[in-house]
């Protein structure tokens, strides 16, 4: 293992395997770690090319300074699987930032990691484009607390795909973006984020989840209020043994986007005070899919004081929300409005426990507030 002393490291643009009689504070010329290697405390490095971390693990102490030039970036894991390694403190977070205070640098991209990689306390300053998030994770598999991103140049963080068998949640986390996302990615990222977890972003922007299914079979799956949107841009299944959307969840859908609970395993659905409604500015009948509650999804599943509006675009059987064979479940004081199709569908043998008396209300859906199809969906 190398240590470097505090000092200003100059990484430019050759791309060499670190030696570990060539690995000197005033020599270092290598773009590419190959060997175990810790920056300690009080150290300054400036990169202007592409850092490659392969088949070795890089650790950063407390304090450091990574300074990039514009295109420059911080690669794990692309030739062999490589792990970082982030010390910071609070009072001493590590700072990734563009060498230049008004410029922008690529960012971090995190391929293959060994599962010892780590972030804490840490800062990601004016990183990303338009088609490159900020940090970059492909198989989100270790842990993330007090990461700090700022002024985001493209999307915060991108994750395609998170470990779901252990999920590790992002505590502590900021991100502050203009015109893009925090969050993109796979819907089995929805199992990492956390309550502590704030965005500041413009209007209309939020958790942006591309595709996936999520099945925690033996978890308890929450979904918090973040401040921003969970933005859906596909159909999306979740199940989990317990599924628990808090008070102030938003949900915005694409025009395909949807959300199917209990696809394939059984799932209790608790949603209290969520809004399910389109993209759109101005709503209408038809903007997105609709909600579908497979016949999987337990009976004591309930959905209370909830907004969904502007859906229906699925076919067939355009709805609102549609039941399929869920006996008993539980609509009670929810505004369903405008969607194509009828408000509510049942299918098969489906019913809503106490209908007469759920306090819903309803307007300007296409066929009416509740319909009935037995058989087969």
């Amino acid at each position: 293992m190398r240590i470097l002393a505090p000092a200003i490291l100059a990484i430019p643009l050759a791309l060499v395997a670190c030696q570990p009689d060539t690995l000197l504070p005033d020599s270092l010329s290598a773009l590419r770690i190959t060997h175990d290697t810790v920056w300690s405390t009080g150290s300054t490095v400036s990169i202007s090319g592409k850092l490659r971390v392969d088949g070795a693990k890089l650790t950063i102490e407390p304090g450091v300074h990574l300074k990039f030039a514009p295109g420059a970036s911080l690669v794990v894991g692309e030739d062999g699987a490589g792990n970082i390694v982030i010390r910071g403190s609070t009072a001493n977070p590590v700072v990734f930032e563009p060498q230049d205070a008004l410029d922008s640098f690529t960012g971090i991209r995190i391929i293959q990691t060994e599962g010892q990689s780590s972030i804490a306390n840490c800062e990601i300053r004016r990183a990303g484009n338009a088609q490159t998030a900020g940090l970059w994770i492909s198989n989100l598999n270790f842990p993330i607390e007090g990461l700090d991103i700022i002024d985001s140049q493209g999307d915060g963080i991108r994750v395609d795909y998170a470990d779901t068998k252990r999920p590790h949640p992002m505590q502590n986390c900021r991100v502050q973006a203009h015109n893009h996302h925090a969050i993109v990615g796979d819907a089995s990222l929805l199992a990492s984020l956390n309550r502590t977890m704030r965005f500041t972003l413009d209007e209309g922007y939020g958790v942006r989840i591309e595709s996936g299914t999520i099945s925690l079979p033996q978890r308890k799956l929450e979904l918090y209020p973040l401040g921003s949107p969970y933005i859906i841009t596909s159909n999306i299944c979740l199940d989990a043994r317990e599924l628990v959307m808090h008070n102030g969840v938003e949900f915005r859908f694409e025009p395909q986007g949807g959300l199917e609970f209990a696809c394939y395993e059984a799932t209790k659905l608790t949603a209290t005070g969520v809004t399910f409604t389109s993209t759109a500015t101005s709503k209408a009948q038809g903007q997105w899919l609709g909600l579908l509650c497979n016949s999987r999804l337990a009976s004591s599943s309930t959905f209370d004081h909830c907004t969904i509006e502007a859906g229906g675009r699925r076919n067939p059987n355009a709805a609102g929300i549609t039941i399929d064979g869920v006996k008993d479940i539980t609509i009670t004081n929810c505004n369903i409005n405008r969607n194509k199709g009828y408000g509510i569908l049942l299918l098969g043998k489906a019913n809503i426990k106490n209908q007469g008396a759920s306090g819903n209300s309803f307007a300007g859906n296409e066929l009416g507030d509740i319909g009935q199809k037995r058989g087969k969906r």
